[in-house]
C-alpha cells in the first residue's frame, strides 16, 4: 500500500518501530502529525523511537527491554548502537568452552 508506514509497532507497551523495509536517505517517515528524515539509508529491521526515550529508560520491543538508553533519544531517531546499551550479560565465553573441550 503507498500510504502505508513503513515501520510496524509489534507491541503496545514498545517504545519503538520496527522499519518493515529499507528506508532511503532521505526519505520522509511521519510519525503521527510530524514528518523526519535521516541523513543515511536506514535497513530492514532497524528501530525508530515511537516516542521520547530519557537517558537510561529501558528500551522496548516485543514488549520485553532490549536496552537501556545510552543517551535521550527524541520521537523519530533512529535507535541503534550509537545510542543503544546492551544488557545482555556475557556469561560464558568462547575461551571457557575451550576448558572443556
Amino acid at each position: 500500500m503507498k500510504n502505508s508506514p513503513p515501520f510496524i509497532h509489534l507491541h503496545p507497551d514498545d517504545n519503538v518501530y520496527v522499519l518493515i523495509r529499507t528506508l532511503p536517505a532521505g526519505e520522509a517517515l511521519a510519525i503521527g502529525e510530524t514528518s523526519y528524515r535521516f541523513d543515511c539509508e536506514l535497513c530492514l529491521g532497524h528501530k525508530i523511537a515511537a516516542c521520547a526515550i530519557e537517558k537510561g529508560a529501558k528500551v522496548l520491543k516485543y514488549g520485553m527491554s532490549i536496552g537501556i538508553a545510552s543517551q535521550s533519544i527524541a520521537q523519530g531517531d533512529h535507535v541503534h548502537l550509537h545510542n543503544l546499551e546492551s544488557e545482555y550479560t556475557h556469561t560464558f565465553t568462547l575461551d571457557e568452552d575451550r576448558r572443556y573441550a
